[in-house]
C-alpha cells in the first residue's frame, strides 16, 4: 500500500510537470483561428525561412564571384598596362 501511494504521488508529480511543460511549449507557438497552437504554420514559416536563407546565400555567392572577377580583371589590366608601357618605352629607346 505504501508503494502504491509513493507511485501515485510520483505519477501525480510527473503528470503536473508534463502539464506545465506542455503549457509552456504551446505558449511558444502562434495560435490558429481555433485558438490552438499552429504547429503546421510554424513548420511552414521555418521552411520558407530556410528557403529564403538558401536563396540569399546563392545570391551572395554570385555577387562575391562577380566582385572577385572584376578585381582580377582590374589587377590584370594594371599589370598588362604596365607591361605594355614598359615594352613601348624600351622599344622607343632602342629605336633611336
Amino acid at each position: 500500500m505504501v508503494m502504491d501511494t509513493q507511485h501515485s504521488e510520483l505519477l501525480h508529480e510527473i503528470h503536473s510537470e508534463l502539464k506545465t511543460l506542455t503549457i509552456k511549449l504551446e505558449s511558444a507557438f502562434v495560435k490558429d483561428d481555433d485558438g490552438e497552437p499552429d504547429y503546421a504554420g510554424h513548420r511552414f514559416y521555418h521552411k520558407k525561412q530556410n528557403e529564403s536563407d538558401a536563396e540569399y546565400s546563392k545570391h551572395r555567392a554570385k555577387i562575391l564571384r562577380e566582385i572577385i572577377t572584376w578585381i582580377a580583371i582590374g589587377i590584370l589590366s594594371v599589370i598588362g598596362t604596365s607591361i605594355f608601357q614598359k615594352y613601348f618605352a624600351v622599344a622607343a629607346a632602342t629605336a633611336h
